[in-house]
């Protein structure tokens, strides 16, 4: 990690409600990777051997998230969909800045961190919980995956690589998801970043439910031989306008009224 990295990661730690133990932790006592971070009253526990802490301080504390959703407006409790949701650190952020849940369906892909996603979201969110180890993608299928013990960047491609374990993870579809959580229900706001999943899930028959989502998050990934005009345009024929962006790659979308 170099000095600006680091740098950055110190400023968002000190966001954090437990700040100086986290600090003495990431400075003194390094050997136990695990650590709980504090905010709004939540305990978070953060896996650093699985590089936990870049998802929820990236989630939680950047603008990366957290300017999109600022821009939306809820008169009740919402249903919240959360696609490649790593520990949970979105639908903890949608508690912090005090958004009203009515469900949250989260899906992770990576056992391991979907262990810590369900203790996270279980401890700390006060509503209805639908959480699933699965893949979400373009089809109903299986998947032979080697991963380790957690990564934001964990993918269908080329997840854990030499230093993984095997596993067997379910495929899912969008339509999957929607019907096993939201069936005949409008999701308010969904949250998707597969690291690349994204092409194949919006270029999938199986995308209907689409129709019942009124507000999108996305974080489109460069992947070789792939265009973010090929997402950007099944998104316009599913009726989203694009509201908002941030940085190069995330963006918010809206459903045309």
């Amino acid at each position: 990690m170099n000095v600006s990295n680091k740098i950055g990661g110190l400023r968002e730690i000190l966001r954090f409600d437990n700040w100086p133990e986290l600090v003495l932790k990431r400075t003194l006592f390094t050997a136990n990777p695990l650590a709980v971070y504090r905010a709004g009253g939540m305990d978070i526990l953060v896996d650093h051997g699985g590089g936990d802490e870049n998802g929820v301080r990236e989630a939680m504390v950047s603008p990366m998230y957290r300017n999109l959703i600022a821009g939306l407006s809820f008169h009740a409790p919402i249903n919240v969909m959360d696609l490649g949701a790593n520990v949970g650190g979105f639908s903890l952020l949608l508690q912090l800045m005090k958004i009203p849940l009515k469900k949250v369906a989260a899906i992770e892909m990576n056992p391991n961190t979907y262990s810590r996603m369900r203790f996270n979201l279980e401890r700390n969110l006060d509503c209805s919980l639908d959480v699933s180890n699965a893949a979400v993608c373009g089809e109903r299928t299986t998947f032979q995956l080697s991963l380790g013990r957690g990564s934001t960047s964990d993918n269908l491609y080329s997840a854990g690589g030499s230093a993984g374990k095997p596993y067997e993870i379910q495929g899912v579809t969008l339509d999957d998801v929607y019907a096993a959580s939201f069936a005949g229900e409008t999701v308010d706001l969904m949250k998707l970043d597969v690291e690349g999943a994204e092409y194949d899930i919006l270029a999938s028959p199986f995308r209907e439910s689409l129709k019942q989502v009124s507000n999108l998050i996305i974080e489109i990934h460069p992947m070789p031989g792939r265009s973010q005009s090929e997402v950007t345009a099944a998104l316009a024929a599913a009726g989203f306008l694009e509201a908002a962006r941030s940085g190069d790659n995330v963006f918010l979308y809206r459903k045309a009224a």
